[in-house]
């Protein structure tokens, strides 16, 4: 079943930013809030939640349930829950319903022509981590693209497959927790990659690609692309998976945070 990845967040809900940054709403440009899924499935489509993407791109960017637009075996279980979430039960995933990917996510592991992006997702772990597993990934297994995993016991790294570069995300994470983890980087000028677990604040981490300009795998959430292995496993609930064409700043994170706790009712 395809749905949208909405290009933007529920903007009445943004806080004023601390510092007079550049408000956080203006460098969203996707937005896979999991709490719109059940009029995704009646209506068959998710669409767009705003019409300006940060990225200045028109495409859609849908995504199907699983790998395909009809039910079958890969698709995660809507359930209504407070907050609402997507159950994956360790060989589900969402992909793009594209015959490509947006200019931001084709380019962003290429050491020429990248965009500055982030990622920010709001999940559950189970009660064990036992998998290498794929939150986001273009990583096809030729060795190029940008991927951030989590291994088994709880280690998440991100980084690219050009070379390769990686970087652990501080210290394993608590099962059976509820989690808010962003990721920032620019692989055409590092130096600004970063990563918050629970925080308001960036932790500086080092990657170094190695030389790419070549095409990625289609861009796949919760499995390695093309959706058919490195599925998180049975158990992981996701709440809300977001993007944007930017370096993201403390001030914006702490924005962002806020943001994700009021629509979700956890504090992280």
């Amino acid at each position: 079943m395809a749905l949208g990845l909405g290009l933007g967040l529920g903007l009445s809900k943004v806080p004023a930013a601390a510092d007079g940054a550049v408000p956080i709403e203006d460098i969203v440009g996707l937005n896979l809030n999991m709490d719109m899924s059940a009029k995704a499935a009646a209506a068959g489509i998710w669409t767009n939640e705003v019409l300006s993407p940060n990225d200045g791109v028109t495409a859609d960017y849908d995504v199907f349930f699983g790998t395909t637009s009809g039910a079958d075996a890969s698709d995660p279980t809507f359930t209504a829950g407070s907050p609402p979430y997507q159950l994956f039960d360790g060989g589900d995933t969402f992909l793009l319903d594209q015959a490509s990917n947006p200019t931001v996510l084709e380019n962003m592991h290429k050491t020429t022509g990248a965009s500055p992006m982030w990622f920010a997702c709001a999940f559950q772990t189970p009660s064990s981590i036992v998998t290498l597993a794929h939150f986001i990934s273009t990583n096809t297994g030729n060795i190029r693209g940008v991927e951030w995993t989590i291994l088994s016991g709880g280690q998440m790294r991100f980084g690219v497959r050009n070379g390769p570069s990686f970087s652990n995300m501080g210290s394993p994470i608590a099962t059976s927790t509820d989690h808010f983890v962003v990721i920032r980087f620019n692989m055409s000028s590092t130096g600004s990659e970063g990563f918050a677990i629970n925080a308001e604040t960036f932790t500086g981490v080092t990657i170094t690609p190695g030389v790419d300009t070549s095409t990625p795998g289609k861009f796949t959430v919760g499995s390695k692309p093309p959706g058919t292995s490195q599925f998180l496993d049975n158990g992981f609930r996701m709440y809300r998976l977001s993007s944007g064409a930017a370096i993201m700043t403390d001030a914006q994170l702490a924005q962002l945070k806020a943001t994700y706790e009021a629509d979700l009712g956890i504090t992280f």
